[in-house]
């Protein structure tokens, strides 16, 4: 957001306005393999009734192979499946795709590049391996007593 000073009579107003940005991607490699519930994700898009439309992960199963290995995210795009490029593909062959290819899946997805604040960004280059540290606080641990337990 950027701020601006409305003029005009009276007093002067700040009004946040969106700045357009160019969003960032990045593609990830990620290689599942299948499971007795398949590979634990949804999708949903694809080429349909002659319009372009994208091929993206709708759900990911809880416990799910995808859930556990924890890289895809929902809403990620899915640019190719097993080497071969989803974008023109209609719906129901990317579906078929996931189900007959095999028990290994390897698909490269892209997602919205998350853009951290230029100070932590700063923090991170400088020090790219110092862990974070919060030097004014206090770790607290709670323990029930006897008496307390006689109370529940």
């Amino acid at each position: 957001y950027q701020r601006r000073v409305r003029g005009g009579v009276g007093t002067p107003q700040l009004v946040d306005e969106a700045v357009e940005q160019e969003e960032e991607t990045e593609e990830l490699e990620i290689q599942l393999l299948r499971d007795d519930r398949g590979f634990g994700f949804s999708v949903r898009g694809g080429h349909v009734y002659n319009e372009k439309d994208t091929l993206f992960v709708l759900r990911i199963a809880k416990g799910g192979a995808a859930d556990r290995d924890g890289r895809l995210r929902r809403g990620d795009e899915i640019v190719m499946i097993n080497g071969e490029c989803m974008a023109a593909v209609p719906h129901q062959d990317a579906v078929d795709k996931l189900k007959t290819g095999g028990d290994t899946l390897i698909m490269i997805v892209r997602r919205k590049k998350v853009l951290l604040p230029p100070l932590i960004q700063q923090g991170l280059a400088e020090k790219p391996e110092a862990p974070l540290q919060f030097p004014h606080r206090t770790e607290l641990s709670v323990t029930k007593s006897e008496d307390d337990s006689k109370r529940d």
